[in-house]
């Protein structure tokens, strides 16, 4: 989860308001989406699905502090994970040229590494391993702001295990 600052929102994206009608955030209809696959599946008694969810150090303790004052929004504790990207120098523009702080020409800004760090941090953090002893044979990646995200998961799931596929995407186009 990014900060929503792009979008003119001061705290995490995560924490935006995923429906207007019910106000409920990114967050928490992921996990009330996580849950209700849980009660529809034929999962062993105890067995959940895991949520793991990549901060950085501008987003972790807000992503924390949000699970906790809601409750975990009805999964348990257990079975999110927290995983904090790392830092990497920030680049300024097209040309390649590393950004530097405002206020100091000599200070490179760093920034949150994104994407390309998910699998290395699952590998490092020992969260792959732990995955694969449970028995997960597939992980769903998707982005922190993409409310219909968990539409098509049974249906791409279902497609990966039918024709053995070890890698599935899926995409849309964008409008900008």
């Amino acid at each position: 989860g990014g900060l929503g600052e792009r979008l003119g929102y001061s705290s995490i994206k995560l924490a935006l308001p995923a429906e207007i009608t019910t106000g409920r955030c990114f967050l928490q209809h992921y996990i009330e989406n996580i849950v209700a696959l849980q009660g529809a599946s034929d999962m062993a008694p105890g067995q959940r699905l895991p949520l793991i969810i990549m901060t950085s150090d501008d987003t972790h303790q807000a992503t924390r502090d949000l699970l906790q004052r809601n409750g975990h929004f009805g999964a348990d504790p257990s079975q999110i994970s927290l995983v904090r990207q790392e830092q990497v120098a920030g680049i300024a523009d097209f040309e390649g040229r590393l950004a530097v702080k405002a206020d100091d020409p000599y200070s490179i800004l760093t920034r949150p590494h994104g994407h390309g760090d998910v699998h290395s941090l699952l590998h490092r953090q020992g969260i792959a391993r732990r995955l694969a002893e449970q028995g997960c044979r597939w992980l769903y990646v998707f982005q922190d702001t993409n409310a219909l995200a968990f539409k098509p998961l049974p249906a791409v799931l279902g497609l990966a295990a039918k024709h053995g596929l070890s890698v599935c995407t899926m995409a849309v186009p964008r409008r900008p």
